[in-house]
C-alpha cells in the first residue's frame, strides 16, 4: 500500500503508448548519491507516511539553542535545512510551496539571528503541515507485514536510514497538533524581541564574565555591552513574558512527539465527543465530566486548563505565586529545599535530550535564564525599595524594619550598575524616583530638625525670632509646632502625618516613618563614620526642653501659682542633654555651634536662682494664713457639733468677716506668686458678699405686710449667683486665672473648700433658698404642664381630652396661698388658674342636673347633653367627651325604642283588623309570619344596638351555654349594616355615680309601664327567640348539646312577667312556651331521681363485708337497673336525657349493670366468699395441693374473669367512688391472675420449650433446685389448676440424681491417679519445659487423664435426660468444654525435624477458643466450686485455680489446674511470636524499602547496617527455639541474609561502618588522652573505685591529692558530696526493701544515679544562692526513696518510669505513699469538721 522510504524526484504517469498502466518513478535510494528508476504499478502516486513522520520527529526534536550568540548567520536556518531528513514533497507541491515563500536562501536577509532561526523553524512548520495533508495514512497495519515492520524499527532506533516509524492517521494528526501548538509558540517569540535581546546581553555578558579574569578590563567589556542595550525593558513586560510563556510552555509540555499513546486516546476521545453530540447536551455534560483528564493535549500537562488559569492570575498580582508556578514548570535554583510535591513534580520534568521538542527546550531557557538571571535579584530589589519607601503593595504588608540613610543610597546606586544583577537592562524609574524623594525628604528633615533643636534651647522674648522661628505664646509656639510634626513624621506607626506640611509626597507616602537614625553618618576629625546623633528620642528630648523654657518664660512674666513655680524648679535637675548639632554647612551662619543644653544652663541660672528665691522667701506668710484659715473652719464645725460653746480664737472669729478677709487678701496680692490660700479667700470674700444679699432679702419678707412673697425672679437670679461662686465662674475667679496655667488639681481643691466654707458662712440662707428654688421650679412645672394641655385642645387635636384635672388646679392654688410652703409668688398663674377652676365647676355640676333629673324626658336628656358637650370648658376632664357620647346613645335608643315598638304595635293591629275583615281563615297561620317581620324590620336593629339590656339578669361569662344561645338568636337577626352597640357594662363604669343613673333610668319598669311597656314587650320577643334557638338546639344537636338541666332552669327564669293586654298576648306567646320548659325540666328531675336512688341503694349493698352475704337483693337491683337502662332509651324521654347528659347518669347506670352482671357471675366460685374460706387450713392446701378443694379455680376460668374485669385496679383509686365489694373480688381475681401468672413465667423461665430450648443454645438460664422445690410448693397451686406442675415435679426428681453423680467428679481420687495432681506443676512460661519437654503429655498422658475422660462421659448422659439448667449442670458443660479445649491443643501440634511446632493460626485460634471458655464462667459454677472446695480467680489478666482449705485432690480440680496453666502457657508463647514477629517485619520492610530506594537512586548507604545485620541472625536463632511458628515469614526472614550478601551497596555500608567505628575508636583514644581534665570524664571510674575499695588508677594519684578531702571535684563544697552519698545509700535501702541483689553493678548503678539527681537538684536550686531549698529536697528525696511503707516510688524511679525530671518537680505530698495520703486526707477532714 506504501511505497519504500524514498524521496520522489519525478514519475511520468502512464499513457496511451503505455497501456500496462505503470508509473515511470525516479526517486531517491538509500544512500542520498543514489537515484533509482522503477516501473510501479500503485493507484495513486502519494509521498511515504514513515518518511513524513521521520522528518517530522526529526524537527520537531531538533537539536539547537537559541542563546547561543556564537551561532552565524548561515548556522541560523541553513543548518536545520542540512540537518534533517529527505522531504516527502512531491515534484507538483513545488508551485505551493512557492507561494508560501520556501526558499532556503531566505536565512540570509538582515535581521537578528534568533529572529532569522525562529523564522526559518516556522516555516518549516508550516511545510510540514501542509505535506501532511498530502498523505493517506491508513488505519490499522497490514498483519502480514509485521515482520517486517520490526526489523525497521529496529533500525531506527539503531540509528540507521531505515524507513521511519510506523504511523497512522491518528499519529499523523497528533504531530500535526505538536507543530501547530510549536508554530503558535513560534509566533508569540517572534513578536517578544524586546525581551529576547534582553535575555541575549544577559548571555553574553555572563559568557564574557566567564571567559575575561577579575581586572579593569572586565568593566569596560561589560560598559560596552551595556551600551548595545539602548532601550529599556518595563517590569510589566518581564511579568507578562514569564507568564505567557509559562502558558505556551504549559501547553508544549501536554504534546509530546514520541508519544504514541497520547496519538490513541485523542482518537478514543474524539469518537467519544461525538457519540456524546448524538446524546444530546445534558448527556454531553456528564461523559465530558467523567472523561476529565483524558484528552490528548492534556496527558502530559502538569496543570489543568482551569488549575493554570487559576495559577496565572495569581502570578500577575504575586511574586510568591509565580516563583511557585514556575518551580513547578522548571528545574530553578531554591534557596530552600523543596517540598515533597515539588520534588514529585520536579522529577515528573521531562530532562532535555535528543526527544524533547525544540521549540519546548527553547522556551524552558529562555525562562529560567530570564527568571533567575533578572527576575528573581528584581523582585527582591523591588520589594526592598518597596518597603524603604513605604509603598503600598497588594502582596503582603511590608515589614517594620528600619532602614538608615546608607542603606537607601545604596539601594539607588544598585539600579545603575550593571555588575549588581542586570537592573540597567529594565526601566526602574518608578521606583528610583521614589528613593530620591526619600533621601531629599531625609536632608530636609535633618536640616530643619537641626535648626529648632538648637532655637529650642533659646530664651523666649515675645516678637523677636530665634533661629528663623518666631516665638509666641505657650499655646502658638512655632518651635513646638515643629517638633511636634516632626516627630509626627518620623513615628513608626504607619499612619501618614496630619498636617500638610509634614514632608510627604503627593501620593501620600511618609518617608520618615522607618529611618533610623534620622540624619546621614558624621565624619569626625579622624575620618571615622559614625552614626547620626539625630534619633527619635532626641526630638522627644528637645520638645521637652521646649516645654521647660516655655513655662519658666510665663513664670517670669506674671505671678504664677507657687505649685507650678515649684514644679519648674524640680524640672530643672532632669532636663535632658541635647546633643550638639553637625556642622557641614546646613545651618544659615557660619559661626561655631555650641551645645543647646550648655547655653540653656547659662541663660537660665539667674531666673532659677530668683524663682526659687520667691517660692521659698514668702513661705511663712502663706502658712500662716493657711493656719488661721483651718482654725476659722475647725472652730465652727465643733460649736456645731457640741451643745457646750468653744471660746473661739478671735482673729478665726475675725476672719469670717468680710473686713478680715480683705485685709488677709490684701497682704497676699502683694506677693510675687499666687498661693492656695489666697484663692480660698477670695471665694470666702464672695460667699460672705452673697450672704449678705440673701440675709436683706429675707428681712424685706418678713417686714413686708402686704403678701409676705418674693417675686420668683429675685430668687431665681440669688440662686444663679450661688452657683457661679461655687462652680469658679465668678467675675473675680475669671479675672484671677486668666494668665495663669490651668491646675485641674488645684481647681478641685478650691471648690471643694467653695462647698464646704458655704455650710459655715452662710449655713441658713444656703439651704432656704435652694429649698425655695426647687419648690418654686416644680411649681412652675406643674403649671406649665396645665398651660400644654390647653394649647393642645385649643390645637389640631380638638376632640382629644387633656391631661387636666380639675384636683390638680386645685392643690397648685392650695399650694400657692401656704406661705411656709411656697415663698416665692407667681401672680399672673395663679389668677390663670382661677379662672379655670371656676369654669369647670360650673359645667359639671350642669351636667349633673341633667342625669338625676326625674322630670326630663329621654329626648330632652340627650338633648341637653348635646347642648352641654358644645359647651365644654377647656380643661374639663370629668365627665369624659366618650362618657357622655355614650350617655347620649343610649338616651337616644331609648326614645327610639319607644317609637318602634309604637310604629310596629300600630302596624300589627291594622295588619290584624285588615285580616278579620278579609280573610279570617287564613289569619292563625299568617299571624307569626307577619310578627316575624314585623320583628325583623322595625325592632330587630333596635334589638342589636342595646342588646345588653334584652334581659332582666345579667348573664355572665360563666354560663357559657347561655351566652352561645344569646350571640345565636343575635346573629339571627342581625343585618349587614354596622351598628355601635350599646354596653351596659361601659355606661355603668363611666362618669363614676353618673354611669349608675343613666342605666337606672333606661330600665325603670315602672316608667317603662306608663310609656307603653315598650322594654317589657323587647325583652318578651328576645326571650321567645332564646326560646326557640334552645329548643331547636336540643332537637337537631344528639351528642354535641353543651346545655343542662342548670341551662334550661337558667332560661326559665329569664321569662319576663308582667301584665298583659290582648295585643301583646297576641303579639308574643309566651305562656305556651314556658309551659313547655316547665314540662321537659320535670321529666329530666325525675329520671335523674329515679337513677339516683336506685344507684344509691346497690352502691350500699355493694358497700357490705361480703356481697355473698345479699345475692337476692342485688339480684333484684340488677333488674330494676335494667329497667332504668330502657327508660333512657326511650323516645319520649330524648329530650330530658339529653339534659341529664352532664351527669353522666346513664353511664354510670350502664357501668352499675356491668358491675353487677360480672360480679353475679363470680357467685359460681366458693373461693371468693370470704365467710365459707376464712377458716380452711392454709397449710393443708400447700401440704397437698392435688387435694380437690371446693374453692380451687381452674386457669382458664380465672382468665375468663381477668378478660372481664369491670374496674381497673391498674392506678389507685380511694374514697367512696366505687363499689367496695366489686373493687374487692377484682383484687382477689386480679392477685390470683398475677400469682398464676408469675408461676406460669416462672415455670416458662426454669423449663423452656423445645424450639426456645433451640434458640437459647448453651446460653441456658441457671436454675437452682431449691427453686423447683418452692415452685411445687407455691400456694397458688391450692388455690388455681395449674396445667405445668406434673413438668416442674418431674424435672426437680431428675435434677436431684444428678447432683448426686456429679459428686463422682470431686471426690478423692482413687488409688493410682494422682500422678499428675498431686505433683508441683511447671511454671507457665512456655508449652515446652526447660528440659525440652512437651509440658502436655505430662497430663494427656497420665492415668487421671483417662479416669477424667471416663468420668465425663458416664456424667454427661445423665445430664442430657434433665430439661433444665441447674449450676451442677452448667459446671459440668463448662467442664467439658475446657476438656474438649485441652484436646485441641493436643491435636494442634505438630513435629518437623524432630521439634514440635503449632501453626500460628490455629494458635491463635486455641488462645481464642481458651479465653471465650475460661472467662465465661457463670457465677452460678463459681458458687458450685466454692462449696466443693475449689477457687477460681478470674481477673483480666489472670485466671487461677487453686484448692481450698480441707479441699480434696478431685479429678475436676485437677482439670481445672491444668487447663489454667496450659492456658497461660499458649498465651506467654503467643506474645513471643508477636515480638519476634513486629522486630522480623520491620526487618524484612526496612530492608525492601532499601532495595526499592537502591534502585531508583535515592539512597546511597544503609545507615547501621552491621546492627541490622546481627538483628537479622538473631531473629533466626530466636525463631528455631519458638514454639509457634509463622511458616511464610520464617521463609522470608530467612532468606534475608543471602539478599544482604548479594546487595552490593549493603556490603558496602557495612565495609563503612567497619572503618567508621576503628577512626571512632581512634579519635576517642586520642581525645583521652590529651585532654588534661580526664579527671572528669573518668567520674566513673573513681566511684566505682570508691565503692570497691580499691585504689584509683596511678595516673590519678596526683591530682587526687590536691582534692578537698570531702569532694569529688575541685572548688565544691562537700555538702553537695554528701548528698550523694545520702542519696545512693536511700537507693540501696529501696533495692533491699524491693528484694533486688545488692552486687557490684548495682551499687555502681546506684553510684552514677545519686550522682545524676544530685546534679539535676543542684540545677533547680543551686546550693550557692537557695541553700535551704536545696537541703529540703535532699531530705524530703532521701526520705521517700527509702521508705519501706512506699517502695513502689523507688521502683519506680530504677525503672525508669518516673524521670528525674519530673521526681524533682513533685512535692513531699505527691512523694508521700498511699497510706500517708490517706493520713492526712483524714486530719484534713477532722480539722475541717472541728
Amino acid at each position: 500500500i506504501d511505497w519504500y522510504d524514498a524521496k520522489i524526484l519525478s514519475y511520468t504517469p502512464p499513457t496511451a503508448e503505455a497501456p500496462s498502466g505503470k508509473f515511470t518513478v525516479h526517486f531517491l535510494g538509500d544512500e542520498p548519491s543514489v537515484t533509482y528508476t522503477m516501473s510501479l504499478m500503485p493507484k495513486v502516486v502519494r509521498p511515504s507516511v514513515r518518511a513524513w513522520t521521520r522528518r517530522a520527529l526529526s524537527l520537531l526534536c531538533f537539536e539547537g539553542n537559541l542563546l547561543n550568540s556564537d551561532n552565524t548567520e548561515e548556522d541560523g536556518g541553513k543548518s536545520i535545512w542540512t540537518k534533517l531528513p529527505p522531504s516527502t514533497v512531491l515534484p507538483e507541491d513545488a508551485s505551493h510551496l512557492k507561494e508560501m515563500g520556501n526558499n532556503s536562501d531566505t536565512g540570509g536577509k538582515d535581521g537578528d539571528n534568533n529572529q532569522i532561526r525562529l523564522i526559518q523553524y516556522k516555516k518549516l512548520l508550516q511545510i510540514e503541515q501542509f505535506l501532511a495533508t498530502r498523505l493517506s495514512p491508513h488505519e490499522d497495519e497490514d498483519e502480514d507485514d509485521e515482520e517486517e515492520d520490526e526489523d525497521d524499527e529496529k533500525d531506527n532506533e539503531e540509528g540507521g536510514d531505515g524507513p521511519g516509524p510506523l504511523a497512522d492517521s491518528n499519529y499523523v494528526k497528533y504531530l500535526c497538533h505538536c507543530m501547530k501548538e510549536a508554530e503558535i509558540a513560534c509566533d508569540w517569540l517572534m513578536g517578544e524581541s524586546v525581551v529576547l535581546e534582553v535575555i541575549h546581553y544577559i548571555q553574553s555578558r555572563k559568557d564574557k564574565s566567564e571567559e575575561q579574569t577579575i581586572s579593569s578590563s572586565k568593566n569596560i567589556a561589560l560598559a560596552g555591552t551595556n551600551a548595545a542595550c539602548r532601550k529599556r525593558v518595563s517590569r510589566e513586560v518581564l511579568l507578562s513574558f514569564l507568564v505567557n510563556g509559562a502558558r505556551f510552555l504549559n501547553n508544549l509540555r501536554g504534546y509530546d512527539p514520541n508519544d504514541k499513546e497520547a496519538a490513541s486516546q485523542s482518537q478514543q476521545q474524539n469518537a467519544r465527543e461525538k457519540r456524546t453530540n448524538k446524546r444530546g447536551r445534558k448527556k454531553r455534560r456528564v461523559s465530558n465530566a467523567s472523561a476529565n483528564g483524558r484528552k490528548a493535549g492534556t496527558g502530559g500537562k502538569l496543570f489543568s486548563d482551569n488549575e493554570f488559569g487559576s495559577l496565572l492570575s495569581k502570578a500577575l498580582v504575586s511574586d510568591d505565586s509565580l516563583e511557585k508556578m514556575l518551580s513547578q514548570l522548571l528545574p530553578l535554583l531554591k534557596k530552600n529545599a523543596p517540598s515533597s510535591r515539588q520534588q514529585k513534580q520536579q522529577q515528573q520534568l521531562p530532562q532535555q535530550s535528543n526527544h524533547e521538542a525544540y521549540i519546548t527546550a527553547t522556551l524552558t531557557q529562555l525562562l529560567k535564564k530570564l527568571y533567575e538571571e533578572l527576575w528573581a535579584p528584581l523582585a527582591i530589589w523591588i520589594h526592598t525599595s518597596n518597603n524603604m519607601t513605604n509603598t503600598p503593595t497588594s502582596q503582603k504588608s511590608s515589614s517594620s524594619q528600619f532602614y538608615s540613610l546608607g542603606q537607601v543610597e545604596m539601594q539607588l546606586q544598585s539600579a545603575s550598575q550593571p555588575s549588581s544583577g542586570n537592573f540597567d537592562l529594565v526601566n526602574l524609574s518608578h521606583w528610583t524616583s521614589k528613593l530620591e524623594a526619600k533621601l531629599k525628604r531625609a536632608s530636609l528633615f535633618e536640616r530643619k530638625a537641626w535648626t529648632v533643636i538648637q532655637a529650642c534651647a533659646q530664651p523666649v522674648v515675645v516678637g523677636v525670632a530665634v533661629g528663623g522661628l518666631s516665638s509666641t505664646s505657650d499655646a502658638e509656639d512655632e518651635c513646638i509646632i515643629t517638633l511636634q510634626r516632626l516627630k509626627e513624621e518620623a513615628s513608626p506607626s504607619l499612619k501618614l502625618p496630619s498636617s500638610s506640611s509634614s514632608g510627604t509626597t503627593s501620593n501620600g507616602v511618609n518617608h520618615m516613618h522607618n529611618l533610623n537614625p534620622l540624619g546621614r553618618q558624621i565624619v569626625n576629625s579622624s575620618g571615622l563614620s559614625l552614626p547620626s546623633s539625630l534619633t527619635r528620642a532626641v526630638l522627644n528630648d528637645a520638645i521637652t526642653l521646649r516645654r521647660w523654657v516655655l513655662d519658666l518664660n510665663q513664670a517670669k512674666a506674671i505671678r504664677e501659682r507657687a505649685s507650678f513655680v515649684q514644679d519648674i524648679i524640680q524640672r530643672y535637675v532632669t532636663l535632658p542633654q541635647l546633643p550638639t548639632p553637625p556642622y557641614d554647612g546646613r545651618l544659615d551662619d557660619n559661626r561655631s555651634i555650641a551645645n543647646p543644653s550648655a547655653i540653656l544652663a547659662a541663660n537660665t541660672k539667674d531666673s532659677i536662682t530668683l524663682l526659687s528665691s520667691n517660692c521659698y522667701s514668702y513661705n511663712h506668710i502663706i502658712c500662716n494664713t493657711e493656719a488661721r484659715l483651718q482654725r476659722s473652719c475647725i472652730a465652727v464645725i465643733n460649736n456645731n457639733g457640741n451643745n457646750n460653746m468653744v471660746q473661739e480664737d478671735a482673729q478665726a472669729i475675725f476672719l469670717r468677716t468680710k473686713d478680715g478677709v480683705s485685709s488677709a487678701l490684701a497682704e497676699l496680692t502683694k506677693l510675687p506668686i499666687v498661693s492656695l490660700v489666697e484663692e480660698k479667700l477670695l471665694v470666702r470674700e464672695e460667699l460672705i458678699e452673697w450672704n449678705g444679699e440673701a440675709q436683706r432679702f429675707l428681712m424685706r419678707m418678713s417686714s413686708s405686710t402686704n403678701n409676705n412673697k418674693l417675686p420668683f425672679s429675685q430668687i431665681e437670679a440669688l440662686h444663679k449667683k450661688l452657683l457661679t461662686i461655687l462652680n469658679m465662674q465668678s467675675d473675680r475667679r475669671l479675672k484671677l486665672c486668666q494668665k495663669l496655667k490651668p491646675n485641674p488639681f488645684i481647681e478641685d481643691q478650691v471648690r471643694s473648700f467653695a462647698v464646704a466654707d458655704e455650710h459655715i458662712i452662710c449655713p441658713m440662707t444656703g439651704g432656704w433658698l435652694r429649698d425655695q428654688y426647687q419648690r418654686g421650679t416644680e411649681w412652675m412645672k406643674d403649671y406649665n404642664s396645665i398651660v400644654t394641655a390647653l394649647q393642645q385642645i385649643n390645637g389640631p387635636s380638638l376632640d382629644s381630652d387633656s391631661s387636666v384635672d380639675v384636683n390638680k388646679i386645685t392643690s397648685l392654688l392650695e399650694g400657692h396661698d401656704h406661705k411656709q410652703h411656697l415663698a416665692a409668688s407667681f401672680p399672673k398663674e395663679y389668677a390663670h388658674l382661677h379662672r379655670l377652676k371656676d369654669n369647670i365647676t360650673q359645667w359639671t355640676n350642669a351636667v349633673h342636673q341633667i342625669l338625676l333629673s326625674d322630670s326630663l324626658t329621654f329626648e330632652d336628656r340627650w338633648g341637653q347633653l348635646e347642648i352641654a358637650l358644645s359647651q365644654r370648658p377647656l380643661g374639663a376632664t370629668s365627665p369624659a367627651r366618650e362618657d357622655i357620647n355614650m350617655w347620649i346613645h343610649s338616651f337616644r335608643w331609648r326614645h327610639n325604642l319607644q317609637l318602634g315598638i309604637k310604629r310596629m304595635m300600630d302596624h300589627f293591629t291594622a295588619w290584624k283588623t285588615n285580616q278579620a275583615q278579609h280573610n279570617p281563615q287564613a289569619m292563625q297561620g299568617a299571624e307569626y309570619q307577619e310578627v316575624s317581620r314585623l320583628i325583623r324590620s322595625v325592632l330587630a336593629p333596635l334589638m342589636i344596638e342595646g342588646q345588653d339590656f334584652l334581659i332582666e339578669k345579667e348573664v355572665g361569662n360563666e354560663n357559657s351555654f347561655l351566652v352561645e344561645l344569646r350571640n345565636e338568636a343575635l346573629q339571627s337577626i342581625s343585618t349587614s349594616s354596622g351598628q355601635t352597640l350599646i354596653r351596659k357594662m361601659d355606661v355603668l363604669a363611666s362618669g363614676n355615680i353618673h354611669g349608675k343613673a343613666v342605666v337606672d333610668a333606661i330600665t325603670n319598669m315602672e316608667a317603662d309601664k306608663q310609656l307603653g311597656s315598650c322594654l317589657l314587650l323587647t325583652r318578651r320577643v328576645f326571650w321567645m327567640m332564646l326560646f326557640q334557638c334552645f329548643f331547636q338546639r336540643l332537637e337537631t344537636l344528639s351528642d354535641n348539646f353543651s346545655g343542662a338541666l342548670s341551662d334550661a332552669k337558667a332560661l326559665l327564669s329569664l321569662c319576663p312577667h308582667g301584665l298583659d293586654t290582648d295585643t301583646t298576648s297576641s303579639f308574643v306567646k309566651t305562656k305556651a312556651a314556658e309551659f313547655r320548659l316547665q314540662k321537659l325540666i320535670d321529666d329530666a328531675e325525675n329520671l335523674g331521681r329515679q337513677s339516683s336512688v336506685e344507684l344509691e341503694q346497690c352502691t350500699a349493698l355493694l358497700q357490705n363485708t361480703n356481697c355473698f352475704l345479699h345475692k337476692e337483693q342485688l339480684r333484684m337491683s340488677l333488674l330494676r337497673l335494667s329497667d332504668i337502662q330502657s327508660n333512657f332509651k326511650s323516645k319520649h324521654l330524648e329530650l330530658a336525657v339529653k339534659l341529664l347528659k352532664h351527669k353522666d347518669l346513664q353511664n354510670n347506670v350502664q357501668a352499675k349493670v356491668n358491675g353487677l352482671t360480672w360480679l353475679v357471675s363470680t357467685f359460681a366460685y366458693d373461693l371468693f366468699d370470704s365467710s365459707k374460706n376464712q377458716n380452711v387450713d392454709e397449710n393443708s392446701r400447700t401440704s397437698n395441693p392435688s387435694v380437690d378443694l371446693t374453692d380451687r379455680i381452674h386457669l382458664n376460668n380465672l382468665k375468663d374473669l381477668h378478660d372481664t374485669l369491670p374496674v381497673s385496679i391498674e392506678s389507685e383509686v380511694t374514697g367512696d367512688c366505687l363499689d367496695r365489694e366489686i373493687v374487692r373480688i377484682c383484687i382477689m381475681v386480679k392477685d390470683l391472675w398475677d400469682c398464676a401468672n408469675l408461676w406460669q413465667k416462672n415455670v416458662a423461665s426454669i423449663i423452656p420449650t423445645s424450639n426456645e430450648s433451640e434458640k437459647s443454645g448453651d446460653c441456658a438460664h441457671v436454675v437452682k433446685v431449691e427453686d423447683l422445690v418452692k415452685l411445687t410448693e407455691d400456694k397458688i397451686v391450692s388455690k388455681v389448676i395449674m396445667p405445668e406442675l406434673d413438668l416442674v415435679q418431674n424435672a426437680t426428681a431428675l435434677a436431684l440424681q444428678f447432683n448426686e453423680k456429679l459428686k463422682e467428679l470431686f471426690r478423692e481420687e482413687i488409688n493410682g491417679t494422682t500422678d499428675v495432681n498431686k505433683a508441683r506443676l511447671p511454671d507457665g512460661k512456655s508449652l515446652i519445659a526447660n528440659n525440652g519437654d512437651y509440658i502436655l503429655h505430662r497430663f494427656t498422658g497420665s492415668e487421671m487423664y483417662a479416669t477424667l475422660r471416663e468420668t465425663l462421659n458416664s456424667i454427661k448422659e445423665n445430664a442430657a435426660r434433665i430439661p433444665i439448667t441447674t449450676p451442677e449442670k452448667a459446671t459440668l458443660e463448662w467442664m467439658a468444654n475446657i476438656f474438649d479445649w485441652v484436646e485441641s491443643i493436643q491435636n494442634a501440634g505438630h513435629y518437623s525435624n524432630e521439634q514440635l511446632f503449632i501453626k500460628i493460626d490455629h494458635a491463635l485460634k486455641i488462645l481464642e477458643q481458651g479465653h471465650a471458655i475460661m472467662y465465661s464462667v457463670q457465677d452460678e459454677v463459681q458458687l458450685f466450686l466454692k462449696g466443693e472446695k475449689v477457687r477460681l480467680q478470674v481477673f483480666p489478666q489472670i485466671f487461677d485455680v487453686a484448692a481450698m482449705k480441707g479441699g480434696t485432690h478431685s479429678l475436676g480440680l485437677g482439670l481445672l489446674r491444668w487447663a489454667a496453666l496450659l492456658f497461660e502457657c499458649v498465651k506467654s508463647d503467643v506474645d513471643k511470636e508477636d515480638v519476634w514477629k513486629e522486630c522480623a517485619l520491620e526487618s524484612t520492610n526496612l530492608f525492601e524499602t532499601f532495595e526499592s530506594e537502591s534502585v531508583m537512586g535515592s539512597v546511597s548507604s544503609f545507615r547501621d547496617a552491621t546492627q541490622f545485620k546481627d538483628n537479622v541472625l538473631g531473629l533466626i536463632r530466636q525463631a528455631s527455639e519458638l514454639i509457634i511458628q509463622d511458616d511464610e515469614l520464617m521463609c522470608s526472614l530467612s532468606a534475608l541474609p543471602k539478599r544482604m550478601e548479594t546487595s552490593i551497596l549493603f556490603q558496602k555500608s557495612l565495609e563503612a561502618e567497619k572503618i567508621a567505628v576503628e577512626k571512632k575508636k581512634y579519635f576517642l583514644e586520642k581525645e583521652k588522652f590529651e585532654n588534661t581534665q580526664n579527671i572528669v570524664d573518668d567520674r566513673y571510674e573513681l566511684l566505682n573505685s570508691l565503692m570497691g575499695r580499691r585504689p584509683p588508677s596511678p595516673e590519678l594519684d596526683d591530682i587526687m591529692n590536691n582534692f578537698d578531702d570531702n569532694s569529688l571535684f575541685i572548688g565544691e563544697p562537700s555538702v553537695r558530696d554528701k548528698s550523694r552519698f545520702f542519696l545512693e545509700k536511700s537507693l540501696l535501702t529501696g533495692m533491699e526493701t524491693l528484694g533486688l541483689e545488692q552486687d557490684d553493678d548495682a551499687q555502681n548503678f546506684c553510684s552514677i544515679f545519686a550522682w545524676n539527681l544530685e546534679h539535676a537538684v543542684n540545677e533547680n536550686f543551686p546550693y550557692e544562692r537557695m541553700k535551704n531549698e536545696y537541703r529540703d529536697k535532699i531530705r524530703s528525696l532521701r526520705f521517700n526513696l527509702q521508705d519501706p511503707k512506699n517502695p513502689m516510688l523507688c521502683a519506680r524511679v530504677i525503672a525508669g518510669d518516673l524521670s528525674m525530671t519530673k521526681l524533682i518537680s513533685a512535692s513531699t505530698e505527691e512523694l508521700a505513699s498511699k497510706e500517708m495520703k490517706q493520713k492526712r486526707k483524714q486530719a484534713v477532714e477532722e480539722s475541717i469538721k472541728s
